[in-house]
């Protein structure tokens, strides 16, 4: 099983970062890549599985701070716990790349 999931993470793990049309889709594409990597987290899977699928990618650095922050957070075993904590993790990410924006206005 846990094969499976390590092979999945792979897999979206290189089709996600697909070229962005604009801030906003690259925002959207890492926040999806962010509430995969913390669900693949609150399931157990291991963190150097979650490391080695990213591999060297086009923005791996970036995406290794997603898994290091996700497994710096707790798991846990509540459904609807779970859940919050991936949507909160996805919009913490989310949040921070519009943020970060070059265009937009200090």
């Amino acid at each position: 099983m846990k094969k499976i999931a390590l092979a999945l993470t792979a897999v979206l793990m290189m089709v996600g970062p697909v070229v962005a049309e604009s801030w906003d889709d690259r925002c959207a594409a890492d926040a999806k890549l962010a509430a995969l990597i913390m669900t693949q987290r609150q399931k157990g899977i291991p963190m150097s599985g979650q490391m080695k699928a990213i591999g060297n990618m086009p923005e791996a650095s970036l995406y290794r701070k997603m898994v290091i922050d996700a497994y710096e957070r707790p798991r846990y075993r509540t459904s609807e716990i779970v859940q919050r904590e991936i949507e909160d993790f996805r919009d913490r990410w989310y949040l921070g790349c519009i943020k970060s924006d070059p265009s937009r206005k200090k």
